[in-house]
C-alpha cells in the first residue's frame, strides 16, 4: 500500500488489517497510484511508475518493499491543462477477460474554483489507456483513449487529404457539444504560423515556428506531421497528441448557445485525413 505521508510511504500486510512500515520516498502529494508498465512495448523490460495526485511521476524500479528512481530519470508530468488530479488505475488483470491494459480515470479538477456550478463536483477524465516509451532520452508515460469509446460513435464524418487555406472551414457545416475529432497535418512546405480548431469560445492553436500546442511543447514526428484528437463533452475538453505524450484535460464553460466547430490556419497547410465523430450518451 502506498499513501501520501511525508511524501510516498510504502507499508505491507498480510491479512490487510495489521500493518508494517515497509520504506518511504520524499516524492509526492496526495493520492498516490504505482503501476507497471512495459517499456516500448517489450514485455522483458518492465518499469514501474509512482505517482501523485497532480499528475506527477517517476519512473523505476519497485521491489515489493522500496521503490528506486531510474538513474539519469527526470521527474515528468503526464498531462497538462487546468483539472487532472487523483487519478486512479484500474490494475492490470483486473479487468474483464484478464485485460492487460493500465486504465486510469482522474477527477476533472485541480481545486481552481470550479466554473460556478454548485452541488456537482465535477466530472471524470474520459477512460484511457497508459503505456511507457522512449522519448528524447527519457521514460515517458503515454496516455490515449480506450478504443471502447468508439462504442459511443452515432455518426462519421471523413475529409480527404487537402491544402487547407486561409479562410477555408472543412467543418462550417458540424455543430456539436459531444465529440472526437481527429486531424492529422503535414507541416512540410506550411505558410502557415499557426493552425487549429475553434470550439465555441475555446480556441486551440498550434503554433508552427514555437512548437506549442495550448502552452505545451508538440513536436512534429519523424515525418514531420501531428495527429490532435480532441474529446469534447459539453464542459469538459480533452486533447492528445504525438501516441498520447501529449496530453490535456480542462472543464471549460463553453458557451451554452454555441455549438459550432471551426478549423482556422493564417496560412496554408497540409491536412492528411480528420475524422468526426459525434459521441453518444452511455445511459
Amino acid at each position: 500500500m502506498a499513501i501520501y505521508e511525508n511524501g510516498t510511504t510504502f507499508y505491507g500486510s498480510t491479512d490487510l488489517i495489521h500493518w508494517a512500515f515497509l520504506s518511504n520516498i520524499n516524492f509526492g502529494f496526495e493520492c498516490p497510484d504505482i503501476f507497471e508498465l512495459p517499456l516500448d512495448g517489450n514485455k522483458q523490460s518492465m518499469k514501474w511508475v509512482l505517482m501523485d495526485a497532480n499528475g506527477s511521476y517517476l519512473v523505476g524500479k519497485f521491489d515489493g518493499t522500496k521503490f528506486t528512481p531510474e538513474e539519469g530519470q527526470k521527474l515528468q508530468i503526464m498531462t497538462s491543462g487546468h483539472d487532472f488530479y487523483a487519478a486512479q488505475s484500474f490494475a492490470s488483470g483486473s479487468l474483464p477477460n484478464k485485460d492487460e491494459r493500465i486504465i486510469q480515470i482522474a477527477w476533472m479538477d485541480h481545486w481552481n474554483g470550479g466554473l460556478g456550478e454548485t452541488v456537482w463536483k465535477r466530472n471524470a477524465t474520459f477512460p484511457v489507456s497508459l503505456g511507457l516509451v522512449t522519448y528524447s532520452g527519457q521514460m515517458r508515460l503515454t496516455r490515449n483513449p480506450i478504443a471502447e469509446i468508439s462504442s459511443l460513435y452515432e455518426n462519421e464524418k471523413n475529409w480527404d487529404a487537402t491544402v487547407l487555406i486561409s479562410g477555408a472551414n472543412p467543418l462550417k457545416d458540424v455543430k456539436s457539444k459531444k465529440f472526437e475529432l481527429t486531424a492529422e497535418f503535414d507541416l512540410t512546405n506550411t505558410s502557415a504560423t499557426k493552425f487549429g480548431f475553434k470550439i465555441a469560445n475555446k480556441t486551440i492553436a498550434y503554433h508552427v515556428k514555437s512548437q506549442v500546442l495550448l502552452d505545451e511543447e508538440l513536436k512534429p514526428d519523424a515525418s514531420n506531421r501531428i495527429k490532435i484528437q480532441l474529446l469534447v463533452d459539453w464542459g469538459q475538453l480533452e486533447v492528445f497528441a504525438n501516441q498520447g505524450i501529449f496530453s490535456y484535460s480542462e472543464q471549460f464553460a463553453f458557451s451554452p448557445e454555441d455549438n459550432t466547430i471551426e478549423f482556422f490556419t493564417d496560412g496554408t497547410v497540409k491536412l492528411i485525413s480528420m475524422k468526426f465523430h459525434e459521441v453518444a450518451r452511455i445511459w
